[in-house]
């Protein structure tokens, strides 16, 4: 059985944490899930904002559940199914002109049907799939005690140049760390390939593209801000350490101006903040 919380975090968030056990009237909530839904560090001098950058320190009104579900004893609509795992069976009460006896029913298991490892040095390739279609994986993940408190990235980005468009995954994560990827797509081809990723991961930077290069500027990791100027080279296919801003930012954009990249605005701690500086740089 889980708990729902729509709109647990903010509007557009629904957590959901599988219940452990129910002894007498108690009921014993998985973990980790819980205590991430509930006890989510917070910046000490920014009361009610947690070091994720998004949603408050604990489930709102009072952690009440919206809805419950996958419990056998709720079944009362049509269109609603129960799994009993221990048995291996799914109970599901039919729609109006449902007849199950001739019914295709899809009950995946597995979260991968392929998987391919390979790394930025030694990529996967020259492999075809034809005369065959991949359909019905699942994720398992919500059921696990993780559960589902969050949305767990932010602050991805696009920029196109020298004929390809580079997409940077500095996304911030749940609490612990940012994600550093670098992908490159090739319209011409349609394909992707891995590029080197960032040499400081982080979310809310800015970037500009130039014509065989981008530039990256500031971001933001739990408890830091960034000051750093980063340039990917096409060429070479590296990235190259710059003179750092002036004064570190998050939040912030970037536009290229008569040579210069402008730099506006941007938050100079954690979280929420504001600031009226604004400085160029000069490639």
């Amino acid at each position: 059985m889980e708990l729902v919380y729509v709109g647990g975090w903010g509007p557009w968030t629904e957590g959901r944490c599988p219940v452990a056990s129910v002894t007498g009237g108690t009921i014993n909530m998985a973990q980790p899930c819980w205590d991430n839904s509930t006890k989510r560090v917070e910046f000490p001098d920014i009361p009610g904002r947690t070091v994720s950058m998004v949603g408050p320190g604990s489930l709102t009104s009072g952690a009440q559940p919206t809805y419950l579900e996958n419990a056998f004893e709720l079944l009362d609509q049509p269109g609603e199914w129960y799994l009993d795992r221990s048995a291996h069976r799914i109970y599901y009460l039919p729609r109006p002109g449902e007849n199950l006896r001739r019914a295709d029913v899809e009950a995946p298991v597995l979260q991968q049907l392929v998987e391919e490892n390979g790394t930025a040095t030694q990529p996967v390739h020259d492999i075809t799939f034809s005369g065959i279609q991949f359909s019905y994986a699942t994720w398992l993940g919500p059921s696990s005690g993780e559960g589902w408190y969050l949305l767990p990235w932010d602050y991805d980005g696009a920029w196109g140049f020298y004929g390809f468009c580079m997409v940077l995954a500095a996304l911030c994560t749940w609490m612990t760390a940012n994600i550093a990827a670098s992908q490159v797509y090739d319209p011409a081809t349609d394909s992707w390939r891995v590029a080197p990723p960032l040499p400081s991961a982080r979310g809310g930077l800015a970037a500009a593209a130039l014509p065989d290069r981008i530039l990256v500027f500031g971001g933001e990791a739990p408890l830091r801000i960034f000051s750093a100027t980063e340039m990917y080279e096409a060429v070479t296919n590296r990235w190259i350490s710059k003179t750092p801003m002036p004064t570190p930012r998050h939040g912030i954009g970037a536009a290229v101006v008569d040579g210069r990249i402008i730099i506006p605005g941007g938050g100079r701690q954690p979280g929420l903040a504001a600031t009226h500086v604004n400085e160029a740089y000069l490639p």
